[in-house]
């Protein structure tokens, strides 16, 4: 599958790479004409290199929202709901852990 392109400015795309999710607008050099709000876009480095993946939104400042840096992940309609039952086990586990009744001395007995 193919997305619409959007491509960073000289020198933002280290910072993508590092880790940032917020691609702000002044961060960007341009955007396909096929990039409408709410659409999937892959966002390219100045050297046209694929760098990220994410939701594309022109009328905020905030302008993609990066959702992977894998070139092969696409983003599929049950993505999030894949993303968050990945993630259940991990916090179900955190959970029991920090969230323990205390012990009291009727418990002793």
């Amino acid at each position: 599958m193919t997305y619409p392109n959007v491509c960073l400015r000289r020198g933002e795309a280290p910072d993508i790479r590092a880790g940032q999710t917020l691609i702000f607008e002044n961060e960007l050099d341009w955007a396909d004409d096929t990039c409408t709000d709410g659409c999937i876009v892959d966002v390219l480095d100045e050297q046209l290199r694929f760098t990220a993946r994410g939701f594309f939104n022109s009328r905020s400042k905030i302008t993609v929202r990066v959702l992977t840096r894998d070139q092969h992940e696409l983003i599929p309609p049950d993505f999030f709901r894949a993303r968050i039952e990945a993630a259940l086990p991990g916090c179900h586990r955190r959970y029991r852990h920090t969230h323990q009744r205390p012990r009291t001395h009727q418990d002793e007995t």
